[in-house]
């Protein structure tokens, strides 16, 4: 991938995948999926070592259900 620096603490991945999830459960299946797309091979160093990466980006959402109100983050 090619990470690239769109404006002042925003960066766009090409082919980052989206997933809305509503539950910590929900949460981990998506953290799990990404981990089981990785590919491993062995290499000369070690014979479990991987070539390749795996970005998670969260974005968190809150909404005072009282006001309305929405927050969000990016970690």
């Amino acid at each position: 991938f090619e990470i690239r620096q769109v404006n002042e603490g925003n960066h766009h991945v090409p082919g980052l995948v989206e997933a809305r999830v509503t539950s910590i459960e929900e949460v981990w299946d998506v953290l799990k999926t990404g981990s089981n797309a990785r590919a491993v091979g062995k290499t000369t160093a070690n014979e479990h070592s991987s070539r390749s990466h795996c970005i998670h980006c969260v974005m968190v959402k809150g909404e005072n259900l009282l006001t309305g109100e929405c927050t969000k983050s990016k970690l």
